[in-house]
């Protein structure tokens, strides 16, 4: 079976970091927490997708994070110090956890006929 990846805008992501992260090869996504294997890799697009970055995932967790079904929680660290004073502001992702965001039950208050 072959995955076609999801690309997902990196200003979406990254939000308020968006122009303090370095360029990323590939990272591990993982789901809740990191004692389990990675679910899969995220990279950055190339070409027409140069502003995103791919998730390579199954397709069921795929289809659940393009739905807005997770948060995202970003492992990074600090890049390298230079002598600039904005080298010290820029970051380097290490890591995604996809958190699954919570969705109420719905009651229902109208009592189901009887047949």
């Amino acid at each position: 079976m072959t995955r076609s990846p999801l690309a997902i805008k990196r200003r979406r992501i990254l939000g308020d970091i968006y122009h303090r992260c370095d360029p990323i090869s590939s990272i591990p996504v993982y789901l809740k927490d990191k004692t389990e294997e990675p679910l899969g890799s995220m990279d950055e697009g190339k070409g027409d997708f140069a502003d995103t970055f791919l998730f390579h995932l199954p397709e069921i967790v795929r289809r659940k994070l393009s739905a807005g079904h997770f948060e995202y929680i970003l492992e990074f660290d600090y890049a390298k110090e230079s002598k600039s004073i904005e080298a010290k502001k820029r970051i380097v992702l290490r890591g995604i956890l996809l958190m699954p965001k919570f969705v109420p039950a719905v009651k229902n208050k109208s009592p189901v006929p009887s047949v």
